[in-house]
């Protein structure tokens, strides 16, 4: 784990590359709390992203992506047992639940890598939306963390 500092200069090393080098990527992602308090992304009051409406479902998918979390400070996880049990509640509830679950499981960090063919390209791949989802979830459904 990087700490906050070492993180943000490593970020601006790998992002002011001149054209023409190779790009180097980190081999680990940040965590939430390493980009919030990083000097380029510190919180500001005249920048700010705001939840409109939050729903079950945002709660959901954001405990459902971060067991480990809950395991760690409120020594609760979901079970396989609750699962089955929100997959009662309604079709959407057991869609979100499964489509979650299996969105913990997509690799994301192909999209770190450029994309060269992005202005000619026609129609984005399905294999990206899962892991822009899959990153969406990782980082608490906070588009400013990607």
């Amino acid at each position: 784990m990087h700490t906050n500092k070492a993180w943000a200069r490593e970020w601006t090393a790998n992002s002011t590359i001149k054209t023409g080098e190779p790009t180097k990527l980190s081999t680990t992602f940040p965590s939430i709390s390493n980009l919030v308090t990083a000097p380029i992304m510190r919180p500001n009051n005249r920048r700010s992203y705001r939840v409109k409406d939050l729903d079950i479902s945002n709660i959901l998918v954001i405990a459902i992506g971060h067991q480990e979390r809950l395991k760690a400070e409120y020594d609760y996880a979901i079970e396989d047992e609750d699962y089955q049990s929100m997959c009662l509640v309604s079709k959407c509830v057991s869609t979100l639940t499964t489509e979650t679950r299996r969105l913990l499981t997509v690799d994301f960090t192909p999209l770190r890598q450029p994309r060269l063919s992005y202005a000619t390209q026609t129609e984005v791949s399905l294999e990206r939306v899962d892991m822009m989802a899959a990153a969406m979830i990782c980082y608490g459904l906070t588009p400013a963390c990607l």
